[in-house]
């Protein structure tokens, strides 16, 4: 959003507090029993004794972004895709990051920054008090280049075009398999409900069209 790039490399806590992954580890407070992670080994929980040099550190890596950017408004994503599918981890982060955040919310004076929870359309009103016109670029920006974090170009493309007979084949199976197993839990629940073993199911997906 107004070519604000996040994060820096991948789409992750690791990578979207700042441009140093080995600090953002520090801040990705998810602990779920029996799962072992770069992140979970890193990461502690923020107390009194701690949040000082804690909230420090991660509003140098805010500031860094912000630097890059007109405006002081920063938008610093909390997760991705594959997070946040356990509920402890909500209690987990939330607690921790509101810790860090009435710390420093505490002493604007000292450090000159809010933190605070939102959501994008928090962060576009805050823009527009700040910016009245928005730059645009228009074009066809394919393919697009990144950089992996070993250091190597790669290049983005095809993801909508390659291989349409595949893809197709694809979505056709998993209609078709999904019309099945709809068929099968009906057929199921009319054994059950008639008071018929499984012996019977055969015969009852064959009235269904399934035999």
């Amino acid at each position: 959003m107004l070519t604000h790039n996040q994060p820096f490399d991948i789409y992750n806590i690791k990578h979207s507090c700042g441009p140093h992954p080995h600090v953002c580890l520090n801040f990705d407070f998810r602990k779920i029993r029996g799962e072992y992670t770069e992140y979970s080994v890193r990461a502690v929980e923020i107390t009194p004794n701690n949040v000082k040099q804690m909230a420090e550190l991660l509003l140098e890596q805010y500031s860094r972004t912000g630097s890059l950017f007109m405006h002081n408004v920063v938008l610093m994503p909390l997760g991705d895709d594959f997070r946040y599918d356990h509920a402890i981890e909500w209690d987990q982060q939330y607690t921790n990051y509101k810790i860090l955040m009435d710390y420093i919310n505490s002493r604007k004076d000292e450090y000159n920054a809010e933190v605070v929870f939102g959501t994008p359309k928090d962060y576009f009103h805050e823009i527009r008090k700040r910016v009245e016109d928005f730059p645009t670029l228009k074009g066809d920006f394919f393919v697009y280049s990144d950089i992996f974090s070993e250091g190597r170009p790669a290049y983005w493309s095809g993801y909508f075009t390659t291989r349409p007979y595949m893809k197709i084949l694809d979505r056709e199976l998993e209609a078709n398999l999904r019309s099945a197993e709809i068929l099968y839990t009906i057929a199921l629940n009319v054994a059950k409900q008639s008071g018929k073993d499984l012996c019977c199911m055969k015969h009852i997906l064959e009235k269904t069209g399934e035999g």
